[in-house]
Protein backbone atom coordinates (compact mmCIF):
# COMPACT_ATOMS: atom_id res chain seq x y z
CA UNK A 1 0.00 0.00 0.00
CA UNK A 2 2.73 2.40 0.92
CA UNK A 3 4.44 1.51 -2.32
CA UNK A 4 1.29 2.40 -4.28
CA UNK A 5 0.99 5.70 -2.42
CA UNK A 6 4.64 6.49 -3.16
CA UNK A 7 4.13 5.73 -6.85
CA UNK A 8 1.03 7.91 -6.91
CA UNK A 9 2.88 10.80 -5.28
CA UNK A 10 5.76 10.39 -7.74
CA UNK A 11 3.32 10.44 -10.68
CA UNK A 12 1.58 13.54 -9.26
CA UNK A 13 4.91 15.36 -8.78
CA UNK A 14 5.93 14.47 -12.31
CA UNK A 15 2.61 15.76 -13.65
CA UNK A 16 2.98 19.07 -11.81
CA UNK A 17 6.55 19.45 -13.02
CA UNK A 18 5.52 18.78 -16.61
CA UNK A 19 2.71 21.30 -16.28
CA UNK A 20 5.10 23.98 -15.06
CA UNK A 21 7.55 23.24 -17.84
CA UNK A 22 4.79 23.30 -20.42
CA UNK A 23 3.49 26.63 -19.13
CA UNK A 24 6.87 28.24 -18.99
CA UNK A 25 7.49 28.51 -22.77
CA UNK A 26 4.15 30.28 -23.17
CA UNK A 27 5.19 32.92 -20.62
CA UNK A 28 8.68 33.15 -22.08
CA UNK A 29 7.19 33.44 -25.57
CA UNK A 30 5.09 36.43 -24.53
CA UNK A 31 8.09 38.04 -22.91
CA UNK A 32 10.16 37.35 -26.03
CA UNK A 33 7.51 38.92 -28.26
CA UNK A 34 7.36 41.95 -25.99
CA UNK A 35 11.14 42.24 -26.03
CA UNK A 36 11.23 41.97 -29.83
CA UNK A 37 8.52 44.63 -30.14
CA UNK A 38 10.45 46.93 -27.81
CA UNK A 39 13.63 46.28 -29.78
CA UNK A 40 11.89 47.07 -33.07
CA UNK A 41 10.52 50.31 -31.58
CA UNK A 42 13.97 51.23 -30.28
CA UNK A 43 15.53 50.59 -33.68
CA UNK A 44 12.95 52.77 -35.42
CA UNK A 45 13.46 55.53 -32.87
CA UNK A 46 17.23 55.27 -33.33
CA UNK A 47 16.85 55.45 -37.12
CA UNK A 48 14.74 58.61 -36.77
CA UNK A 49 17.31 60.16 -34.43
CA UNK A 50 20.13 59.35 -36.86
CA UNK A 51 18.14 60.89 -39.72
CA UNK A 52 17.47 64.05 -37.69
CA UNK A 53 21.14 64.20 -36.72
CA UNK A 54 22.20 63.95 -40.36
CA UNK A 55 19.82 66.75 -41.33
CA UNK A 56 21.09 68.88 -38.45
CA UNK A 57 24.69 68.28 -39.53
CA UNK A 58 23.91 69.36 -43.09
CA UNK A 59 22.07 72.39 -41.75
CA UNK A 60 24.99 73.32 -39.51
CA UNK A 61 27.41 72.89 -42.40
CA UNK A 62 25.24 75.12 -44.55
CA UNK A 63 25.12 77.83 -41.89
CA UNK A 64 28.89 77.72 -41.46
CA UNK A 65 29.29 78.01 -45.22
CA UNK A 66 26.81 80.88 -45.27
CA UNK A 67 28.87 82.74 -42.67
CA UNK A 68 32.06 81.96 -44.55
CA UNK A 69 30.50 83.37 -47.73
CA UNK A 70 29.63 86.58 -45.88
CA UNK A 71 33.23 86.89 -44.66
CA UNK A 72 34.51 86.32 -48.19
CA UNK A 73 32.24 89.09 -49.47
CA UNK A 74 33.61 91.43 -46.81
CA UNK A 75 37.18 90.53 -47.79
CA UNK A 76 36.41 91.10 -51.47
CA UNK A 77 34.84 94.48 -50.67
CA UNK A 78 37.91 95.51 -48.66
CA UNK A 79 40.19 94.35 -51.49
CA UNK A 80 38.16 96.34 -54.01
CA UNK A 81 38.45 99.43 -51.84
CA UNK A 82 42.22 98.99 -51.68
CA UNK A 83 42.46 98.55 -55.46
CA UNK A 84 40.32 101.65 -55.99
CA UNK A 85 42.51 103.62 -53.63
CA UNK A 86 45.67 102.46 -55.46
CA UNK A 87 44.13 103.44 -58.80
CA UNK A 88 43.22 106.88 -57.55
CA UNK A 89 46.72 107.42 -56.18
CA UNK A 90 48.22 106.27 -59.46
CA UNK A 91 46.02 108.67 -61.42
CA UNK A 92 47.01 111.51 -59.14
CA UNK A 93 50.74 110.74 -59.55
CA UNK A 94 50.45 110.17 -63.30
CA UNK A 95 51.45 106.51 -63.12
CA UNK A 96 50.12 104.13 -65.82
CA UNK A 97 49.05 101.19 -63.67
CA UNK A 98 47.32 98.24 -65.36
CA UNK A 99 44.04 97.27 -63.70
CA UNK A 100 43.85 94.04 -61.83
CA UNK A 101 41.78 91.78 -64.09
CA UNK A 102 41.74 88.58 -62.08
CA UNK A 103 38.36 86.93 -62.50
CA UNK A 104 36.69 84.98 -59.71
CA UNK A 105 37.02 81.22 -60.01
CA UNK A 106 33.83 79.27 -60.67
CA UNK A 107 32.22 77.67 -57.64
CA UNK A 108 32.49 73.95 -56.97
CA UNK A 109 29.32 71.79 -56.86
CA UNK A 110 29.59 71.55 -53.07
CA UNK A 111 29.82 75.33 -52.73
CA UNK A 112 26.75 75.89 -54.91
CA UNK A 113 24.77 73.26 -53.03
CA UNK A 114 25.71 74.53 -49.57
CA UNK A 115 25.04 78.13 -50.56
CA UNK A 116 21.56 77.18 -51.78
CA UNK A 117 20.95 75.14 -48.64
CA UNK A 118 22.13 78.03 -46.50
CA UNK A 119 19.60 80.28 -48.24
CA UNK A 120 16.87 77.72 -47.58
CA UNK A 121 17.84 77.40 -43.91
CA UNK A 122 17.77 81.18 -43.55
CA UNK A 123 14.34 81.49 -45.17
CA UNK A 124 15.63 83.05 -48.41
CA UNK A 125 13.54 80.68 -50.50
CA UNK A 126 13.75 82.49 -53.84
CA UNK A 127 17.55 82.55 -53.67
CA UNK A 128 17.56 78.92 -52.58
CA UNK A 129 15.32 77.92 -55.49
CA UNK A 130 17.63 79.71 -57.91
CA UNK A 131 20.68 78.03 -56.35
CA UNK A 132 19.23 74.52 -56.40
CA UNK A 133 17.98 74.95 -59.98
CA UNK A 134 21.45 76.13 -61.05
CA UNK A 135 23.04 73.17 -59.31
CA UNK A 136 20.67 70.68 -60.97
CA UNK A 137 21.16 72.28 -64.37
CA UNK A 138 24.96 72.25 -64.20
CA UNK A 139 25.49 69.08 -62.14
CA UNK A 140 22.47 66.79 -62.74
CA UNK A 141 24.53 63.65 -62.04
CA UNK A 142 26.23 64.87 -58.87
CA UNK A 143 25.86 62.85 -55.66
CA UNK A 144 23.94 65.77 -54.13
CA UNK A 145 21.51 66.10 -57.08
CA UNK A 146 18.77 63.99 -55.47
CA UNK A 147 18.99 66.00 -52.25
CA UNK A 148 19.02 69.27 -54.20
CA UNK A 149 15.82 68.25 -55.97
CA UNK A 150 14.25 67.35 -52.62
CA UNK A 151 15.15 70.67 -51.00
CA UNK A 152 13.81 72.45 -54.06
CA UNK A 153 10.47 70.87 -53.23
CA UNK A 154 10.83 71.97 -49.61
CA UNK A 155 11.39 75.56 -50.76
CA UNK A 156 8.14 75.54 -52.72
CA UNK A 157 6.34 73.87 -49.81
CA UNK A 158 7.58 76.58 -47.44
CA UNK A 159 6.19 79.19 -49.85
CA UNK A 160 2.82 77.39 -49.84
CA UNK A 161 3.28 76.69 -53.54
CA UNK A 162 2.10 73.14 -53.07
CA UNK A 163 1.54 72.38 -56.75
CA UNK A 164 5.19 73.11 -57.57
CA UNK A 165 6.23 71.23 -54.44
CA UNK A 166 4.34 68.14 -55.62
CA UNK A 167 6.10 68.30 -58.98
CA UNK A 168 9.51 68.75 -57.37
CA UNK A 169 9.03 65.88 -54.92
CA UNK A 170 7.84 63.53 -57.64
CA UNK A 171 10.89 64.43 -59.72
CA UNK A 172 13.11 63.11 -56.93
CA UNK A 173 11.54 59.66 -57.34
CA UNK A 174 11.51 59.85 -61.14
CA UNK A 175 15.07 61.07 -61.67
CA UNK A 176 16.83 59.96 -58.48
CA UNK A 177 14.98 56.87 -57.16
CA UNK A 178 18.04 55.70 -55.20
CA UNK A 179 18.60 59.03 -53.48
CA UNK A 180 18.50 59.02 -49.69
CA UNK A 181 15.69 61.57 -49.74
CA UNK A 182 13.48 59.70 -52.22
CA UNK A 183 11.25 58.09 -49.52
CA UNK A 184 10.86 61.44 -47.74
CA UNK A 185 10.02 63.07 -51.07
CA UNK A 186 7.06 60.72 -51.57
CA UNK A 187 5.82 61.34 -48.05
CA UNK A 188 6.10 65.10 -48.47
CA UNK A 189 4.32 64.78 -51.81
CA UNK A 190 1.45 63.07 -49.99
CA UNK A 191 1.32 65.90 -47.45
CA UNK A 192 1.32 68.49 -50.24
CA UNK A 193 -1.53 66.65 -51.97
CA UNK A 194 -3.56 66.94 -48.78
CA UNK A 195 -2.89 70.67 -48.79
CA UNK A 196 -4.55 70.97 -52.20
CA UNK A 197 -7.50 68.78 -51.13
CA UNK A 198 -6.54 65.63 -53.03
CA UNK A 199 -6.73 62.99 -50.27
CA UNK A 200 -7.17 60.04 -52.64
CA UNK A 201 -4.00 60.93 -54.54
CA UNK A 202 -2.25 61.41 -51.20
CA UNK A 203 -3.21 57.85 -50.25
CA UNK A 204 -1.85 56.61 -53.60
CA UNK A 205 1.43 58.42 -52.97
CA UNK A 206 1.64 56.76 -49.56
CA UNK A 207 0.97 53.36 -51.12
CA UNK A 208 3.71 53.99 -53.67
CA UNK A 209 6.05 54.95 -50.85
CA UNK A 210 5.37 51.70 -49.00
CA UNK A 211 5.74 49.69 -52.20
CA UNK A 212 9.01 51.24 -53.35
CA UNK A 213 10.64 51.86 -49.97
CA UNK A 214 8.99 49.47 -47.47
CA UNK A 215 11.93 49.52 -45.05
CA UNK A 216 12.30 53.31 -44.91
CA UNK A 217 11.40 55.41 -41.89
CA UNK A 218 9.11 57.53 -44.07
CA UNK A 219 7.05 54.46 -44.98
CA UNK A 220 6.11 53.99 -41.32
CA UNK A 221 4.92 57.56 -40.85
CA UNK A 222 1.17 58.26 -40.76
CA UNK A 223 -0.30 61.12 -42.73
CA UNK A 224 -1.67 64.07 -40.73
CA UNK A 225 -5.29 63.93 -39.62
CA UNK A 226 -7.67 65.21 -42.28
Amino acid sequence: MQRLIALALTFLAASLTFGCVAATPSGDGRQLNQSLAQLAGSQEELAQKVERLQDNMVLLEARVFDQQAALDEMRQAMTAQKVTAVGQNAAMTGENTAPAGASAASQTPTEIYLKAFGDYASGRYNQAISGFETFLKVYPSNDYAGNAQYWLGECYYAQNNHVRAIEAFQKVVDDYPRAAKAPDALFRKAEALLKVNLPEQADLALLELRRLYPDSTAARKPLPAR
